[in-house]
């Protein structure tokens, strides 16, 4: 899938030196229904709790490995879905996936699962 570099925004492209992630990678799904409204410098985000759901990446434990789920994630889910998802990762292996309704987040923690199940897969 092609896209205009233009319109992605890479926060930190620097890879650590040290591959070995020191934390779990840990991803936080919310759902908030006006993401596409929300554009502007506000930080504020409102989301019910009952409308989040948190996953351990277990089997992802490189820096590298993070990278390669972050391809995937982004040709399969965001860039098809751009205005209605974003999402931040953290120094500390948290990630904050945004998502502007409860059937993307459910296609999100369906690749999610399907990711790891592969990934975790005997050769």
């Amino acid at each position: 899938m092609s896209q205009d570099s233009e319109d992605l925004v890479y926060i930190n492209e620097q890879q650590p030196a040290q591959d070995q992630a020191e934390n779990d990678f840990r991803v936080l799904v919310l759902v908030q229904k006006d993401i596409g409204k929300a554009e502007g410098s506000s930080t504020d985000i409102s989301v019910d709790q009952s409308e989040a759901k948190g996953k351990i990446l277990e089997g992802i434990t490189s820096f590298t490995g993070i990278n390669k789920f972050f391809d995937s994630f982004d040709e399969q889910i965001a860039y098809p879905n751009q205005g209605q998802l974003k999402y931040d990762v953290g120094s500390d292996g948290f990630i904050v996936i945004i998502v502007g309704s409860n059937d993307l987040k459910e296609k999100v923690l369906s690749f999610i699962d399907a990711y790891l199940a592969q990934i975790q897969k005997p050769l």
